[in-house]
């Protein structure tokens, strides 16, 4: 019988609906890539976007789990009957937690199954991002959210150095978070896993528009809507006051809790879309305009994957390895963030250029291959138990 693997995730894996989706997505192929995997779907972080697929998860697992937080304590016996009805005996190879949140529970079901292997994958230094949240809410006169934010972010790193040494490894998105955290947890097995992007079916007879420029993400997640607030406030009048035709579409999931800093001139809120495709067909550019975020974004390499031009700021391409000029455009200040913007607009044989680069570069660093090499030698290759796992 092949090895069974329990994935254990917050978010529903789908090639929609988000990165974080996206990014389970692709683990839960590269571990459906060598057994059978259960997918536990805990809903920690509230209900399922309506554009992730839900199908898809069904038609990869040996069984689905959908679970409440408040019922987490049985899973261990969820999963068992999961087991038996698939007919997949009573034994686990490898548990596969995704993200922090359910981390715990994770090795509750490993002190249970006593799989060969536990595996972690962090995605990002959610930590490191904690304080761009508080000031984000300073800036807006929510002093007792930020306080709490840094209480809670005191309870994770308590957490976090519990839990990491009992998993054989540990995986982040961004080489900058991997080197922060190997120096601050040296006792865990912390590995780089880039996130990754398949090759896409570009969307036929939609004609591309240098006028239409692309704001795409999850709108009440507090750095898209702060990133999206600051380009409607900051750049797009400078970018309008030259080429008046401009027009940005706003697209994604979720209201912002400012609804109104969407509403201004050269403005269109598309909301959730089922395939953002025929969006990156359309765009003459994506802009990325965040003050604040961790990890890596999967939407860049999305409009790579698509042909579709990239303006971002330095925070946006963080952990990418792309710089100004090569594979994108970057810039920090509103001034210089328009020009790029400008340029794109009105070069087409600057759009074709980077669109060409970053094509290359995407398949060459970013490739389903790059994240299932690492699984699997992780897999195979898992370190000694810590004394302290259960």
């Amino acid at each position: 019988m092949r090895p069974v693997t329990l994935m254990l995730t917050p978010v529903l894996p789908s090639p929609t609906g988000g990165g974080s989706h996206m990014r389970a997505a692709a683990l839960l192929d590269c571990l459906r890539s060598r057994g059978p995997v259960i997918v536990v779907h805990a809903e920690c972080w509230g209900p399922t976007p309506d554009v992730a697929d839900r199908s898809w998860v069904r038609e990869r697992a040996a069984a689905m789990i959908v679970i409440q937080p408040d019922r987490l304590s049985a899973l261990p016996a969820i999963v068992g009957d999961a087991l038996r009805a698939a007919g997949l005996g009573q034994s686990i190879d490898a548990v596969f937690v995704f993200r922090q949140v359910v981390a715990p529970i994770g090795l509750r079901c490993g002190a249970s199954f006593r799989p060969r292997v536990m595996l972690l994958d962090l995605d990002d230094d959610e930590n490191d991002l904690a304080p761009m949240l508080a000031a984000l809410r300073r800036t807006r006169g929510e002093t007792d959210v930020a306080e709490a934010i840094a209480a809670m972010t005191r309870r994770h790193t308590v957490a976090r150095a519990m839990i990491m040494p009992r998993f054989d490894r540990v995986f982040l998105s961004n080489p900058h978070d991997v080197r922060a955290l190997r120096e601050r947890y040296p006792q865990a097995s912390i590995t780089l896993l880039p996130n990754v992007l398949p090759p896409v079916t570009r969307a036929a007879g939609v004609a591309r528009d240098p006028l239409t420029i692309l704001f795409l993400g999850t709108l009440n997640y507090l750095p898209n809507e702060d990133g999206v607030g600051h380009f409607i406030r900051d750049i797009l009048p400078l970018i309008r006051s030259r080429s008046p035709h401009v027009r940005l579409r706003v697209v994604g999931s979720g209201l912002p809790e400012r609804p109104a800093l969407l509403v201004a001139d050269g403005v269109d809120v598309v909301g959730a879309v089922p395939d953002v495709g025929p969006e990156f067909a359309r765009a003459g550019q994506l802009v990325v305009p965040l003050r604040a975020g961790s990890g890596t974004r999967i939407k860049i390499l999305e409009a790579f994957r698509h042909g579709t031009p990239v303006v971002s700021t330095t925070i946006g391409v963080a952990g990418l390895g792309v710089s100004d000029g090569d594979q994108a455009l970057v810039a920090d200040a509103p001034e210089a963030f328009a020009e790029r913007c400008l340029r794109l607009v009105t070069h087409e044989h600057e759009r074709d250029r980077l669109s060409a680069r970053a094509a290359e570069w995407v398949e060459q660093h970013h490739s389903i291959g790059t994240m299932l090499e690492r699984v699997e030698a992780a897999l195979d290759h898992a370190e000694g138990r810590s004394d302290g796992r259960a």
